[in-house]
């Protein structure tokens, strides 16, 4: 007997073994229940509404160690008569059995010693069995956390192990009779499913399969109740009969299936004698089988499709979290994503669609460079966390920017495709010629007082005025622009640094209002303005040389000061 009781490495294992007795019993709901009470004993049961057991099924499979009533029935989960036996693993001073049907009861006696007695207890109604082990628990003073709170979180870390995909209701409930504490009541079964940003469930015969990926399952807002930490490996393979855990792991089993997470529940699975692992046969193969073809077949296609929908959504705003978990999802490389499977939403609308579908336009050609950098097959992929004036610019002028919130997918995106994701304000520019209706005076006295003082220099512009910038060139002091050409609108960087510095009767220096010089130049008094113009000009100079100004063009500037000053 010690050494049948030894085969169940978890102590708590007979929880397990009382509940799949409850399922094979054709249970309806099953309740375990923890009561202490005042003298100090604990009593621990399992209540199943099954058939019950006769006279002749106890004295014979449930008293006759390694016969089994369930040989032969593939529709029972036991196998080898044994997982009774567990009763005595936690070492109760006596198990009891309460048993049921047919209009009548039976109470069985398990003895510390092993020894047993069969008791008529007298005419009942229904079917069902209640199995009891009774075990005096001392309470040390001062002990925390209390013996009865230790034996209630391994019980049910044990119950949610093993049953909590039980296919009908368990609950638990605790009283302690000897404290002022409420009852507690909670339940152990849960849907099966996969912790992952998406999964799908596929059934095939009488087995069901749910499969997803661990990528993306950060984004989760919570995880859900009652999940182990097994179930959150990088991959996860999880095996059950009707519910109960045959083996769990956090290897991949193969290499098709790392970074997945799947489970899969079939009555043709079996345990091992030990009961600590699932037995590698036909069935296991077969099912193994059917969890390839969900992940190639069902899940990669259905998640593609999620992943369009949730982009549509975080384009407006919502569930953007919801969508960055997809997106890790889809770029698993066991599912081995397409670019022009991905949709990615933008900042803005173009054309009427507010997500890019399919970006293999973005991804570089073969390692090939230009200029320096990758060749692409299309433009380049830009990037920002939100819409702003800049974007909508671009958006307007037909260039879409990838909305890369929350923070992370972008750098996910880049390192699956090697796509280098670029800034729009690192290589685009929004200037915003100022306009108001009613000029600024003391503005005019300065653009003019500029523009003077370039010709002086010998650096003539057809004119000079206020602007705003946005994204590139915004720290400059001013832009150059044609004075033929559309002043509000985008500029790429390329082509203000073309401009700059081309001081001629063609272009238009705008002044940008945000840059220091300029402020602190307009908040100058009426009898510094021309002084202040003139720095300005220099300024500008400076910044458009690269460099100090030429002796003569210094010289030029300081008399111009000289000659405002007096």
């Amino acid at each position: 007997m010690a050494d049948m009781v030894r085969q169940f490495a978890d102590p708590y294992a007979f929880l397990r073994e009382l509940v799949q007795n409850g399922i094979d019993a054709g249970a309806r709901a099953l309740e375990v229940r923890i009561e202490r009470s005042a003298d100090g004993t604990v009593a621990t049961s399992v209540t199943d509404d099954g058939s019950g057991m006769s006279l002749d099924v106890i004295q014979g499979p449930l008293l006759t160690l390694f016969e089994s009533s369930k040989e032969g029935d593939s529709k029972k989960i036991g196998k080898y008569g044994v997982g009774f036996v567990s009763v005595f693993a936690t070492d109760p001073d006596e198990v009891q059995v309460n048993t049921w049907r047919d209009g009548q009861a039976w109470l069985v006696r398990l003895l510390k010693d092993h020894s047993f007695e069969v008791n008529d207890a007298g005419p009942r109604e229904g079917s069902g069995t209640t199995v009891t082990l009774l075990k005096r628990l001392e309470e040390p003073a001062g002990s925390q956390p209390s013996v009865l709170a230790m034996h209630e979180a391994r019980a049910i870390e044990a119950l949610r192990t093993w049953c909590r995909h039980a296919q009908c209701p368990i609950h638990i409930t605790v009283v302690d009779h000897g404290s002022r504490e409420e009852p507690r009541r909670a339940r152990i079964d849960r849907p099966i499913e996969v912790v992952a940003p998406f999964w799908v469930m596929e059934s095939f015969d009488d087995a069901i399969i749910v499969a997803g990926t661990s990528a993306g399952s950060h984004h989760l807002k919570e995880k859900p109740e009652g999940v182990s930490e097994i179930e959150l490996g990088e991959s996860f393979a999880g095996f059950y009969n009707r519910g109960l855990t045959l083996f769990e792991s956090q290897h991949p089993l193969s290499d098709e299936l790392r970074g997945i997470r799947f489970k899969v529940m079939s009555p043709h699975l079996q345990h091992t004698l030990s009961r600590d692992n699932v037995r590698r046969d036909e069935a296991f193969e077969r099912a193994m089988m059917r969890v390839h073809e969900v992940v190639k077949g069902a899940l990669r296609p259905k998640l593609l499709v999620e992943l369009a929908r949730r982009a549509e959504r975080a384009a407006r705003g919502e569930d953007e979290a919801a969508y960055a978990g997809a997106l890790e999802a889809a770029l698993c490389p066991t599912l081995a994503p397409d670019p022009d499977e991905i949709t990615l939403p933008l900042t803005d609308p173009v054309g009427g669609s507010s997500v890019l579908r399919g970006i293999g336009a973005h991804v570089p050609i073969g390692g090939k460079l230009l200029r320096g950098k990758p060749l692409l097959r299309g433009e380049p992929l830009f990037e920002a966390p939100e819409s702003n004036e800049l974007t909508r610019a671009l958006a307007a002028a037909g260039t879409r920017v990838f909305k890369a919130s929350p923070a992370g997918i972008a750098a996910a995106l880049e390192h699956r495709f090697s796509i280098d994701l670029e800034e729009p304000r690192a290589m685009f520019a929004l200037v915003r010629r100022w306009a108001p209706s009613k000029p600024d005076a003391r503005d005019q006295e300065l653009c003019e007082g500029v523009r003077e003082a370039l010709a002086k220099a010998g650096e003539p512009v057809a004119g000079v005025g206020l602007c705003s910038i946005q994204g590139a060139w915004a720290k400059h002091t001013a832009v150059m622009v044609p004075e033929d050409g559309e002043m509000d609108r985008v500029h790429s960087a390329e082509e203000l640094r073309k401009w700059w510095g081309s001081f001629s009767k063609k272009h238009v220096l705008l002044l940008n209002a945000s840059a220091d010089a300029v402020y602190f130049a307009r908040k100058r008094k009426a009898s510094d303005r021309g002084a202040a113009a003139i720095l300005l000009a220099k300024t500008v100079l400076l910044e458009a040389g690269g460099g100090p100004l030429s002796a003569g063009a210094n010289d030029k500037m300081l008399e111009l000061i000289a000659k405002v000053r007096t």
